[in-house]
């Protein structure tokens, strides 16, 4: 259904079982849950689906292994089984990654780990040896009987050093155990969002919609693009709104300080010499403030994060100068050798955690990962209850997503038809054992090239087949300043993927800006793109570019080569 149609459908039929206000993560996972449930529920974002806290995580699905000393076991038991659960649902995009922890000591942090894990306290020291083995000896523990990933293990440091000369040589060994990473976070939250509408037909997620106002049994939304408003009425309101949850609060009538989140701000470098340190592991250390950083390979370039910081209004949150230098002192510790400079760094992202509010003074890292729902009743103002969303993470949003489901399906006396554990995501359905015959298949059925069924199956996993089809049908022609993509690509993109802005294209359905490739001829291309099939103007796809410019300078610290290019 076309974005025009829902809203028509929504004048004629206001009545919504479920109505969702937030398309990260939490929202979409939750969208999907009550979908494949068979209730009927409206998503609304009022920006792009996954543009907030979903789009800038540290990119790793993993069990939370730091988690242990602060003795949130229960959430590191789900987060172990969520994790393999995404190996297996979406291995498009979710795959394992070998992390390596260099360690400098042999006893160090014994005991501010057990003050940590007894008392709750905020002390904290650097982690020796010993105590990483404790814990790497839990996490295996907790991942009996399920063999998705290798166990453990420690190498010496001659192994270590042999293995990465360029690491530090203080260290005294390394050890090395498995997560996974996510490689597409937005698309696989796109494609949530496209599973869901084709479970319920009568399920609808509409970017670009923002919640105005509610009396009563009335929610006011308004088209972001159009301005146009509308009033439905919902039986039950979740609030997914991160760590806006009590801006959202605020339009719904209800006063709620729930949200007291912390700033995460991460890298993306172009730097042969760290590309190639890294091999195609994790490092996963400490620095000097044992704050944990990671960094890794990512789409041909390097990841490093990440802060965390306090941080009031999450519509502030940017990268600043102070945490770029932040960032690349703490890799120096463990790689004293490779200097990187900020011209290296091609991108950057920054986003807020909706971490439970806290008046305590402890250090954010001790602020709990968990998720939890708390629920407002209705009230003389607000007739419906309002579901509100804290916490959580990337990996176990489906279990989150499971057990808020189960709350609304008893509110609206209703049964679970089926479990999501088994669903797979999008490109992950049907996933072929054997992916170089699945691809040589695709291209002798679909008449393209083996090597562009290759860079589909790639970026898309098994729904390369829709595209290919759809390349196949007409006279595709690689992109003028991005051979890499092609017309038809693009095209399919924009109007099967709920593209509505230049922004959305080249922050989110591609990661053609994550990897610094953007330059101004390609926005004009990829604007003239859309701009034909949206029937924008000429003035609009002006306005279209320059607002991704703002946006590019401003949040993800592409400015310099977006306007070299302009210029010249």
């Amino acid at each position: 259904m076309s974005r025009q149609t829902t809203f028509a459908d929504l004048q004629n039929n206001p009545n919504i079982p479920v109505l969702i206000v937030g398309g990260g993560i939490n929202g979409v996972g939750l969208f999907r849950e009550l979908s494949l449930q068979g209730i009927d529920v409206l998503l609304i974002e009022r920006g792009d689906f996954c543009s907030g806290a979903s789009s800038a995580p540290s990119r790793m699905i993993h069990g939370g292994l730091r988690y242990l000393e602060n003795r949130e076991i229960r959430l590191v038991q789900e987060s172990l089984k969520e994790r393999d659960l995404l190996l297996q649902n979406a291995p498009h995009y979710v795959r394992p990654l070998p992390t390596t922890i260099p360690i400098f000591s042999w006893f160090t942090g014994i005991i501010p780990a057990l003050r940590k894990f007894v008392f709750k306290s905020d002390v904290s020291g650097n982690r020796g040896a010993l105590v990483i083995k404790i814990g790497l000896m839990l996490y295996d523990r907790f991942m009996r009987g399920r063999k998705i990933v290798p166990p453990h293990h420690f190498s010496s440091k001659s192994t270590s050093l042999t293995q990465h000369p360029t690491l530090n040589d203080d260290i005294v060994c390394t050890a090395t155990y498995y997560d996974a990473s996510i490689s597409y976070p937005e698309r696989l939250c796109l494609e949530l969002i496209l599973d869901a509408e084709k479970l319920n037909t009568k399920s609808h997620a509409l970017n670009y919609t923002s919640l105005v106002s509610a009396e009563h049994n009335h929610v006011t939304i308004r088209d972001e693009l159009s301005g146009d408003i509308y009033t439905i009425e919902p039986q039950i309101v979740v609030n997914a709104g991160g760590a806006w949850i009590d801006a959202i609060n605020q339009y719904l009538n209800q006063s709620t300080h729930y949200i007291g989140g912390t700033k995460g701000s991460h890298l993306i470098i172009n730097h042969d010499q760290l590309y190639h340190a890294l091999g195609d592991e994790m490092i996963f250390f400490e620095n000097a403030e044992n704050r944990i950083c990671i960094v890794f390979r990512l789409h041909g370039k390097v990841l490093l994060g990440s802060t965390d910081i306090r941080i009031s209004s999450p519509d502030e949150a940017t990268t600043t100068e102070n945490d770029i230098q932040y960032m690349l002192e703490s890799l120096r510790q463990v790689f004293p050798q490779i200097q990187i400079q900020p011209s290296d760094i091609v991108f950057h992202f920054c986003g807020v955690r909706p971490l439970p509010y806290s008046s305590s003074s402890k250090k954010t890292a001790v602020i709990s990962r968990d998720h939890s729902c708390e629920v407002l009743e209705p009230n003389e103002q607000i007739y419906f209850p309002i579901y509100s969303l804290i916490g959580g993470k990337w990996t176990t949003f489906r279990a989150f997503a499971e057990q808020v489901g189960d709350r609304i399906l008893n509110h609206l006396n209703t049964k679970r038809r089926q479990s999501s554990e088994s669903l797979a995501i999008g490109g992950g359905e049907n996933y072929p054992t054997n992916e170089d015959q699945w691809i040589r298949d695709l291209a002798a059925e679909t008449g393209i090239t083996l090597e562009r069924a290759t860079v589909l199956f790639q970026r898309y996993g098994t729904r390369s087949c829709q595209f290919a089809k759809y390349i196949a049908s007409r006279n595709d022609q690689p992109l003028n300043h991005h051979p890499d993509y092609s017309s038809l690509e693009i095209e399919f993109v924009v109007i099967h993927e709920k593209v509505e802005q230049l922004s959305d294209l080249v922050l989110r359905r591609t990661i053609i800006a994550l990897k610094g490739e953007l330059t101004y001829p390609l926005l004009e291309e990829l604007a003239s793109l859309i701009g034909s099939i949206r029937h924008w103007s000429e003035a609009e796809r002006k306005i279209q570019i320059e607002k991704t410019i703002d946006l590019l300078k401003s949040r993800f610290g592409v400015y310099l080569l977006v306007e070299e290019l302009k210029e010249a």
